[in-house]
């Protein structure tokens, strides 16, 4: 649920901002309020953890925030710092001359955004799709920023401290050096901590065994990847290509950089800097959409043909599809909803190897695992290498199915 107060002096903008973020993000439940009162948030209040979707944004001009409404606020804070997680309450300024959140949010980065409805109402929607994405993968903002030192240090630098800047929790690795040995048990546990790997495709970073191993353990923990191609302006042919293997699989943004004689990446203006967080808050969006776009229909079509609907795991969108075939027999669907290239192969091995949590033994019995996949598709060699991978396990459970699929294996079940 995301919530929206507006302070009085904001009040015209609460309908505004709810109607944005409806454009865009029409799945998302909304609740808003221009009183005295918070909008009735589950995890406002009362310390209830917080789901991935639940946001508090509140609406501020120069009216400090009424003191009934200190308590609730303060609490979420305090308890996400308790918790070692990002609050769910995002600042929202709408006057020029005081972006600076009132008391008790002083320390909360604060998006502006003065006129809702045109291009800062779609920024908003922008960020809050940025964020609900990378809180399926856990409670924070972490961005891991993966780079080549040789020629993208400066801009690593400075990239991290921007991102930093406008509200993410983002750092790099400053103590390896490129050609030293690469520890993969090092390599997993700063991976693990991360929410997104944000790549820095520099035009040497395919020469880095650091990168190559970063982006394999983001894969195998299922952390979204956001590649960020830099390169002079002008440059084509193989000289404009993303220089990572696989690159083509992941989600691009494409920003103009400028080089030294030596081939070095130099720090971006402020405009390129502005033009990459939205290009990354556009691509983290669109990760949103079509992991909730692919969920949606696959649970609807598993409702159409009669089978009830069960979230076993909803931040890496695994589910349980059941359904009564007769009075001794039942009909059980492991399903995983796939739209994160390129974590397909990992994808597929944590399917198999999935068993849902409680003493129940018929909890881990299904008929089938579906890995169920959709929008984007999956390259043909990764496609290869799992139907290689599906009968070298001689998994005689497995399907690997589009979505388009999915109706006609279901209609056996009928």
């Amino acid at each position: 649920m995301i919530g929206i107060y507006a302070t009085p002096d904001a009040a015209y903008a609460a309908a505004e901002t709810q109607a944005a973020l409806f454009a865009s993000w029409p799945q998302l439940a909304t609740v808003a309020s221009d009183g005295a009162v918070l909008p009735e948030l589950p995890f406002i209040g009362d310390g209830a953890r917080p789901a991935w979707d639940d946001l508090l944004i509140v609406l501020f001009g120069a009216a400090p925030l009424p003191a009934a409404l200190h308590g609730p606020i303060q609490r979420e804070i305090d308890n996400a710092r308790r918790e070692k997680r990002a609050s769910r309450v995002l600042p929202v300024s709408t006057l020029d001359g005081h972006r600076r959140p009132p008391a008790p949010m002083e320390a909360v980065f604060a998006l502006h955004c003065p006129e809702p409805y045109n291009a800062a109402g779609a920024r908003l929607a922008r960020r809050v799709g940025a964020l609900l994405a990378l809180w399926l993968r856990g409670d924070d903002r972490k961005v891991f920023v993966s780079h080549r030192q040789a020629d993208g240090q400066a801009v690593a630098i400075q990239i991290t401290d921007y991102l930093q800047k406008h509200g993410y929790d983002a750092w790099r690795d400053e103590e390896r050096l490129d050609g030293g040995d690469v520890v993969q048990d090092e390599i997993e546990r700063t991976i693990a901590q991360a929410n997104l790997l944000l790549l820095l495709d520099t035009p040497r970073a395919g020469e880095s065994e650091w990168v190559a191993r970063e982006i394999d353990a983001a894969i195998a923990g299922f952390v979204p990847i956001v590649s960020v191609v830099l390169r002079p302006t002008g440059a084509t042919g193989s000289a404009a290509e993303p220089s990572v293997y696989g690159a083509k699989e992941l989600r691009n943004v494409r920003i103009e950089a400028d080089t030294d004689a030596a081939g070095v990446v130099e720090p971006l203006t402020d405009a390129r800097l502005a033009d990459l967080l939205a290009g990354v808050e556009h691509a983290l969006s669109s990760l949103l959409r079509s992991q909730m776009d692919l969920a949606s229909k696959v649970e609807q079509t598993f409702r159409d043909f009669g089978f009830d609907w069960q979230a076993l795991d909803a931040q890496r969108f695994l589910y349980a599809g059941a359904k009564q075939e007769n009075e001794w027999t039942f009909n059980r669907f492991l399903s995983h909803c796939s739209s994160l290239p390129p974590t397909h192969l990992w994808s597929v091995q944590a399917l198999r190897r999935y068993r849902p949590e409680g003493g129940d033994p018929s909890r881990h019995a299904f008929n089938h695992r579906l890995f169920i996949y959709d929008e984007q598709p999956v390259p043909d060699p990764t496609l290869k290498r799992l139907a290689r991978d599906h009968e070298a396990y001689r998994d005689p459970i497995l399907r690997l199915l589009h979505t388009s699929r999915l109706a006609a294996f279901l209609s056996k079940y009928q």
